[in-house]
């Protein structure tokens, strides 16, 4: 997954898989990303759980599941 600047809410959700995250520059992202593997790339890459994230929020912006 590649964005841009900018900020984002949601979560990714690929237990079972890699998830490639290029976030360019300055980007921010209220959520969480559960996957097998992470992998961060860019620069200025803010990421902030979600309040009281127990699991997956409802309904997503982004929704992987394998």
């Amino acid at each position: 997954m590649t964005v841009t600047a900018g900020r984002y809410a949601g979560y990714i959700h690929a237990p079972k898989s890699r998830v490639v995250f290029n976030g360019g520059q300055n980007v921010d992202l209220n959520g969480a990303i559960i996957a097998l593997t992470v992998l961060l790339t860019g620069s200025n890459i803010t990421i902030e759980a979600l309040p009281g994230l127990s699991g997956p929020p409802g309904p997503p912006e982004i929704h992987l599941e394998d």
